[in-house]
């Protein structure tokens, strides 16, 4: 039990990234996860001046955008984050979207599974837009099939888990001596 808890501690503490980076945050932290790993609001005036150190394009709605690679600190992360939509076309996501919170924290260890295996077998997808933040060009997927979450636990242990397409978890455990387990859940 304790070794799930410290899994999901730090599962929750996943945050979505640029092969998904935050597949928590696409349920617990995001995502799974993916293109960004973002916190803000879906603010259309400009940041304040004190917090972007990059000079970042601003849109006519008032939406800094460019890629997170170039921001400085979370702070700094534009508005608007470049990604690549399923469709091959590259635009701009939401940093809120990128980062949006599950509806709530679960509430045991059973519903933390639940929410991991959703994340990583289900996903979600969020918009892809021109630089104007409005004309919708496409959608970028945060977890799904396919999706890899790694968890190092304290003991050494590290558990990479992988969604597939029929609902199944594919969890494989590499222990500190090298041997490894791998089950599907």
């Amino acid at each position: 039990m304790s070794r799930l808890k410290g899994s999901v501690r730090t599962f929750l503490a996943v945050r979505g990234a640029v092969f998904v980076a935050a597949i928590v945050v696409l349920v617990l932290a995001a995502a799974i996860g993916g293109a960004s790993i973002a916190r803000g609001n879906n603010s259309t005036s400009p940041r304040p001046a004190q917090l972007a150190t990059t000079d970042w394009p601003v849109n006519e709605r008032g939406q800094t955008y460019g890629s997170d690679a170039k921001a400085q600190s979370e702070a700094d992360i534009p508005d608007l984050v470049a990604a690549m939509a399923t469709n091959g076309k590259i635009g701009y996501c939401l940093k809120s979207d990128m980062d949006a919170p599950p509806p709530e924290l679960p509430k045991s260890a059973e519903e933390a599974e639940a929410m991991m295996r959703d994340a990583l077998c289900k996903g979600r997808i969020v918009p892809v837009y021109e630089s104007d933040g409005a004309t919708q060009i496409g959608v970028f997927q945060i977890g799904g099939p396919g999706t890899t979450v790694v968890m190092d636990n304290s003991d050494g242990t590290i558990v990479t888990m992988t969604g597939e397409p029929d609902g199944a978890i594919v969890a494989k455990t590499t222990y500190p001596d090298g041997t490894t387990t791998t089950k599907s859940e």
